[in-house]
């Protein structure tokens, strides 16, 4: 988990599904932390 993403904490909350956290990830584009949501999204990360 990355330090203050609430997205993530969302994410793993169940507040929101793979889809909204995917649409956060892109919109981050090619940044470590729209990296790693892509990540978690596709269920790459646990």
């Amino acid at each position: 988990m990355l330090v203050g993403c609430p997205e993530e904490v969302a994410f793993r909350m169940g507040y929101i599904d793979h889809h909204a956290l995917r649409d956060h990830a892109r919109q981050l584009g090619k940044t470590e932390l729209g990296r790693v949501l892509m990540e978690l999204a596709e269920g790459e990360l646990e």
